[in-house]
């Protein structure tokens, strides 16, 4: 058996086919990363975003601002409106767009501004007017300063004083309708209280770093799993919560660690899906591989000088079914070597130390791994998509004996294989649950996932794909041994 492997394996790559889509490989994995070095900054925040345009803001202001006549009593209102819209806009313009003050300057100085626009056009009481900018100066003191936690100090304040009033309301409320209200704004206030208090003691700013970002989704998906507690969820509710879940607890890990695990960035992210993000390509060298030991072996008639040789056909089609396992083991051993020479080169290796945080659904915690040990989980669960290609492959190839036809074919089917799955998930067709393109990927079920497809789950798709395999493996025995070789 090995030495036919060995035979199979050098008459492969023999074709030049082989190291052309090697070496596409290398340079679409060199793109790939070269892409994210030049599209991330160095917390791993994409650089083009839409972020505001401040200075073609300013003069869309200037334009507008020149429009209104200040000594017309029917232009001062929108005159000073604008005007202070105006004024925030330079002042944003003063700071870096990822700061935390660009970021809040609107919300913690809009106020000031339009005070002091207000009294200096429209009620022009002098001692109002140096109020408001006495109030502005202390202000903008604590933005040059890098002093956020005063704003965060007085927002935590704002909110306690809030709770405090809603306590008092609550105490002389009778009606039921009224309570509820007033328990879910005070359960909306202390949420907020919670996120404020998580800013103050993990010193998380408002800059457009991944703590700040982290810090918003946790809050956002605390609020929304709310909205999914004790009601009974339908399937897709259930996905959602599952993603709920999942995110709030990943970055709550993300605060309380101090440690971006998200960063996409880095030479840890690319290799955590590495299987699924080139996939493409290693289903074209496992097609062009059966194209080559079947189809094309037919259509040349150089099966003849193997079946010569002393080995039964079981053993001759077995071995090529061992030598395709070995291509796409190769084939992904290579992907990863090039992922970590070039990754290396983009990013460093810094990150490969950074662990991969997932939530386990049916722990119901989180689950910390090594970067390399959560690849190879992920690569194993792809295995049986990879290996149900070169069984339908295998069987279009002894059917068509083609080499080319049948690598067409098995490629269309594998392309539109997520059209069809999508179609029976969209429109609930539970009689095509059976169909092997929603029972090959096991990935979907990792961790207590609920998969697509709320008909099934990994005990039906593990016997679904299994009785696949015994099936399409017999036709194909069969086939092959009931071939007659004197016609090729």
């Amino acid at each position: 058996m090995i030495k036919l492997i060995r035979i199979e394996i050098l008459k492969l790559f023999k074709h030049k086919s082989i190291y052309f889509i090697f070496l596409f490989l290398s340079l679409f994995c060199f793109a790939n990363n070269f892409l994210y070095k030049l599209d991330y900054d160095k917390d791993g925040r994409y650089k083009y975003d839409d972020a505001i345009d401040i200075k073609k803001e300013i003069s869309v202001k200037k334009k507008e601002l020149a429009r209104y006549d200040v000594n017309n009593n029917d232009d001062k209102n929108i005159y000073v409106t604008t005007k202070t819209e105006l004024d925030v806009y330079k002042g944003m313009n003063n700071y870096d767009k990822n700061s935390w003050q660009y970021i809040k300057y609107n919300d913690y100085l809009y106020s000031s501004l339009y005070d002091i626009n207000y009294y200096t056009y429209i009620n022009k009481d002098k001692r109002l007017y140096d109020d408001s900018i006495n109030n502005y100066n202390k202000k903008i003191k604590y933005f040059k300063d890098n002093n956020w936690k005063y704003f965060v100090n007085e927002e935590k304040k704002e909110l306690e004083n809030k709770l405090k009033d809603i306590k008092t309301t609550l105490k002389n409320t009778k009606d039921k309708g009224s309570r509820d209200i007033l328990n879910k704004e005070y359960k909306n206030i202390n949420n907020n209280l919670l996120i404020i208090n998580y800013r103050i003691n993990k010193d998380i700013n408002y800059s457009n770093n991944y703590l700040n970002r982290s810090l918003l989704k946790y809050q956002s998906s605390m609020k929304e799993i709310d909205n999914y507690k004790n009601k009974k969820l339908s399937f897709n509710k259930k996905i959602d919560y599952y993603k709920l879940l999942s995110d709030y607890n990943i970055n709550k890990y993300i605060i309380n660690n101090k440690v971006n695990i998200l960063k996409q960035n880095s030479l840890n992210y690319q290799l955590r899906d590495i299987v699924a993000d080139y996939e493409l390509f290693i289903v074209i060298i496992i097609l062009l591989t059966t194209s080559i030991l079947i189809g094309e072996e037919f259509n040349k008639g150089t099966i003849k000088l193997l079946l010569i040789k002393p080995f039964s056909r079981n053993k001759i089609l077995a071995s090529k079914f061992i030598t395709s396992l070995v291509v796409i083991i190769i084939t992904i051993i290579y992907l990863i070597i090039n992922e970590l020479i070039l990754g290396t080169i983009m990013f460093g290796v810094s990150s490969l130390n950074i662990p991969v945080v997932i939530y386990d659904f049916n722990l119901d915690k989180l689950r910390i791994f090594n970067i390399f040990i959560y690849m190879f989980i992920n690569i194993l669960s792809r295995l049986p998509m990879y290996m149900m290609l070169v069984i339908i492959s295998y069987l279009v190839n002894l059917i068509i004996i083609s080499g080319i036809s049948s690598f067409a074919i098995t490629m269309l089917f594998y392309t539109f294989s997520e059209v069809i799955n999508s179609m029976i998930i969209n429109y609930k067709i539970k009689i095509f649950k059976y169909i092997i393109t929603l029972n090959w990927n096991f990935n979907n079920y990792l961790f207590g996932n609920l998969g697509n497809f709320e008909a099934l789950n990994f005990k039906k798709s593990f016997f679904i794909y299994l009785f696949y395999v015994i099936i399409l493996l017999g036709l194909i025995f069969i086939n092959f041994n009931k071939k007659n070789i004197k016609n090729v």
